[in-house]
């Protein structure tokens, strides 16, 4: 999946209605920060007050007012830090179910080309692991960076206002790391970019291997299936190894740059205060914040690192809420009735042209059926009516309406559709045919599973049909999954239906069933059926024959086989297929 040009604005940018948490959460970090430097300050004061009176002013009464603010500081900086962190996380969790919700609103929304090209484990990484990430930044890593931001400032001050001399001793190693560090950084986004790209692919590859493994096992594919998973992982291991390489040498640099500062200070500090250039309380809070300083560089270093992820996570969150939709008028038109015009419509994906000046026109209440070889532009045909992409060139309309001037809701009741790819729910058979129609009786259920003849069989599984299938409906057959598809767009009743090859795996017990049903349907709906077996379209009003995304011959069952020698071929295939035995001896032959 192509990353947007999101950059560390749009992190922020999410924030959005949350700005005021978020801001109270960013002030009590840096009222957790303050008082983290609280100590070191009553520290120094004290060491100041017991210096300068020598032991007559170590007394508890002058010692305990010292150490009890200093406690004071401690106990009221965990509960800043509490709630700061209270509020960001509560603020991320609610930022995280806006951004979910607004994927899952959108993926309806995009062209079905949009999947042609996007693994599903891509679409899952970024619903799942670059929207977790956003959670980390919100509820960890911008109240963090706020606070080691401030600290560090507030730290600066602190010691230039002791002692300039040993404030600059502290920080004058720091350009180098900085230098080094945005170095690596510049030169590394494109490493970085294809690191993620890369993780994308071994995401999208895992879930193919995983849903695949049940032809996997069954052609004894393991072993090279298992190589194209495991090559996804080692090019992500290589990105990932790569960018260590190279992040090694200035991250070195970097922590050296920021820690090297106690082999200054102390020694020179030691000086310092031997020839009485500075007192014991200055030497010893320079030695303390100092260390506190490389910690706290360390950490803006690894927030850093986490960011240049989320950043990415980010782009590539944009890129799928930013990717354009189907176009919709401001003026929609609502059809007239179940007419079906395509006139002239031509189609290509990308530069390769797949459907050619394709018209026909189709009466309310028609039957036609599209046949034709593989490849021939059938199922990308029947796909176009309910706007699954746009035309190249040419119209479709819907009862004397384009699709292109009706609302997508308008369009999608107007049109049912049947997929030659079955997906069932892992959910009861009842709850996957209210998907047709949420408000079903029980009465309209029963009549739509009768006239898709899955009505018996359903009767007989355990719990009828509160019985649950699997994933993808993987617990019944591929010809039962089929019929329950066809009878959940059955109860949706649009006026137009689309069955793209629904009725490849209708076993050929139930032909006959099947054919009878489909001749019921036309009666009150306009129906389009892209068809895998010719048996079960010869009483279709008109067949059109596609070849090469070209309609070749159009006419009834009894003229094509009389005029067109494609359809006779396919005809006589169809037919032999029917009559087609194989025996021991034939199959040793």
């Amino acid at each position: 999946m192509r990353a947007s040009n999101s950059s560390l604005g749009s992190l922020f940018q999410m924030v959005g209605a949350h700005k005021g948490k978020m801001a109270l959460a960013c002030i009590f970090s840096l009222l957790t920060q303050l008082l983290g430097i609280a100590p070191f300050i009553i520290l120094y004061f004290l060491i100041d007050r017991l210096a300068a009176g020598g032991a007559e002013a170590a007394s508890p009464g002058m010692v305990w007012p010292f150490i009890g603010a200093a406690v004071v500081c401690l106990v009221f900086k965990y509960v800043f830090s509490g709630l700061s962190s209270t509020l960001s996380h509560a603020s991320a969790y609610d930022i995280l179910y806006d951004l979910r919700i607004a994927i899952a609103e959108r993926l309806p929304r995009l062209p079905l080309g949009f999947f042609n090209q996007t693994a599903s484990g891509q679409i899952k990484k970024v619903m799942l692991e670059d929207v977790e990430q956003m959670e980390i930044f919100i509820g960890h890593n911008l109240p963090d960076l706020v606070g080691s931001f401030l600290y560090l400032l507030l730290s600066m001050g602190v010691l230039f206002c002791v002692d300039w001399r040993l404030a600059i001793l502290s920080i004058c190693l720091l350009p180098i790391g900085i230098v080094a560090q945005a170095l690596t950084v510049s030169r590394n986004k494109d490493m970085r970019g294809k690191y993620f790209t890369a993780n994308e692919n071994a995401n999208a590859a895992m879930v193919q291997y995983i849903q695949g493994m049940p032809i996997i096992k069954a052609f004894t594919r393991t072993e090279s299936s298992f190589k194209a998973y495991a090559d996804s992982v080692s090019e992500c291991a290589y990105y990932e190894a790569e960018m260590c390489k190279r992040w090694s040498t200035p991250m070195t640099i970097f922590t050296m740059c920021i820690n090297a500062n106690m082999l200054l200070i102390l020694p020179v500090g030691a000086l310092m205060y031997l020839n009485g250039s500075i007192t014991l309380s200055v030497l010893l809070l320079f030695l303390l914040m100092g260390l506190g300083l490389g910690a706290t560089l360390h950490q803006l270093m690894t927030l850093g690192s986490f960011l240049e992820h989320q950043v990415e996570g980010r782009k590539r969150i944009d890129y799928l809420l930013s990717y354009p939709t189907l176009p919709e008028t401001t003026q929609p038109l609502k059809p007239a009735d179940s007419s079906v015009g395509l006139k002239d419509v031509s189609f290509a994906y990308a530069e390769q042209e797949v459907l050619r000046n394709v018209s026909v026109n189709l009466n309310p209440g028609q039957f036609l059926a599209l046949v034709g070889p593989s490849g021939a532009g059938k199922s990308t045909l029947a796909r176009l009516i309910p706007r699954f992409w746009d035309v190249k060139s040419g119209s479709i309309s819907l009862g004397g309406a384009d699709i292109r001037n009706m609302t997508m809701d308008d369009l999608m009741d107007h049109v049912s559709f049947v997929f030659q790819d079955i997906f069932l729910f892992n959910d009861t058979i009842e709850a996957n045919l209210r998907i047709g129609k949420a408000d079903a009786t029980k009465e309209e259920i029963e009549a739509a599973a009768k006239m898709a003849q899955c009505h018996d069989f359903i009767m007989s599984l355990e719990g009828g049909y509160a019985h649950v299938v699997g994933e993808k409906g993987s617990v019944i057959s591929g010809g039962e999954k089929q019929r329950i598809c066809i009878a959940r767009a059955l109860l949706k009743n649009s006026p137009v239906l689309v069955l793209d090859e629904a009725t490849a795996f209708i076993d050929p017990e139930n032909e006959a069933k099947i054919q009878k049903a489909l001749n019921a349907l036309v009666r009150d709906k306009t129906l389009i059926v892209v068809a895998h077996r010719l048996s079960t379209i010869t009483s279709a009003d008109e067949i059109m024959v596609l070849d090469g995304g070209a309609v070749v011959a159009r006419g009834t069952h009894e003229h094509l086989l009389e005029t067109n020698p494609l359809y006779q071929k396919m005809w006589a295939a169809h037919m032999s297929s029917k009559d087609w035995n194989l025996t021991a001896t034939e199959a040793l032959a």
